[in-house]
């Protein structure tokens, strides 16, 4: 009888993390040498050709930086990504490569919006999407605080948006897309108590994360199932409900960004 060879536990540990490391999507962006002036307003106009599209994850980044700042931006089209970004939350984490602290920059915070949530899972293919653009500029309008967390979440500080300190963001909606600016100080400064300290030239290790909507238990008449269709039913015709799994499904990415020099 053939031996069965064991394998050893390193190797094994190994394996699994192999699988999910390759589950994950990661990337390398260079930051672009920040060369005209970028307002934080929630318009990427100030970006132009300075866009690279992410297949996996269905949005689009910029990174640029002069000596001080951190410049971004995230272009998201897809409404199940949008509807995440508003309300479960989004957080950028950044760590310096060269062993600084860990800081999580939250905006928007999470919020849960149930109206918007409703919308968005009883949409019908021929609705107005003027409603659901309405829906998402109030919720914008209430967002105006940036909260920074250390790599506990605990909260190390918060700032108002548009206040004229180092960390700032903007959120905006345009053409059915949702637009995330970002501002985050390099280098300490009188504005700002927190800063990344790293200077152009030196990387940085990003994570970006949303939180995740829960796919409430829904009851129909007559034994009809989630979605309104009954046990055993063909599914074709629910096509539209296929952006209710990319809803429940969190969004994450991350990469190394080096930062331009100076």
């Amino acid at each position: 009888m053939a031996k069965v060879k064991k394998i050893p536990a390193v190797l094994v540990v190994l394996m699994i993390a192999q699988i999910f490391i390759g589950c994950a999507s990661s990337a390398f962006i260079e930051s672009k040498s920040l060369t005209e002036s970028i307002e934080i307003n929630g318009i990427q106009d100030d970006w132009k050709d300075n866009l690279t599209y992410q297949e996996d994850e269905k949005f689009s980044y910029g990174m640029q930086n002069d000596s001080q700042n951190l410049y971004m931006i995230f272009v998201f089209s897809e409404r199940a990504n949008i509807l995440k970004v508003l309300t479960t939350g989004f957080t950028i984490w950044l760590e310096p490569d060269k062993g600084g602290k860990k800081l999580g920059i939250k905006y928007p915070i999470n919020l849960q919006e149930t109206n918007l949530i409703s919308m968005f899972r009883n949409r019908d293919r021929d609705a107005d999407p003027e409603q659901f653009i309405k829906a998402i500029k109030k919720l914008i309008e209430s967002q105006d605080e940036i909260s920074v967390v250390n790599e506990k979440g605990f909260s190390l500080s918060s700032f108002t948006v548009n206040a004229n300190s180092q960390f700032d963001a903007a959120l905006g909606i345009s053409m059915g897309r949702l637009v995330y600016e970002l501002k985050v100080p390099l280098e300490e400064n009188s504005l700002s108590p927190l800063v990344l300290n790293s200077n152009p030239g030196e990387s940085l290790f990003m994570e970006i994360e949303t939180g995740k909507l829960e796919r409430p238990e829904m009851k129909r008449p007559g034994g009809m199932g989630v979605g309104g269709r009954r046990p055993g039913m063909s599914g074709r015709r629910m096509a539209k409900g296929e952006g209710l799994r990319n809803l429940t499904k969190k969004l994450t990415f991350s990469a190394t960004i080096e930062l331009a020099q100076q």
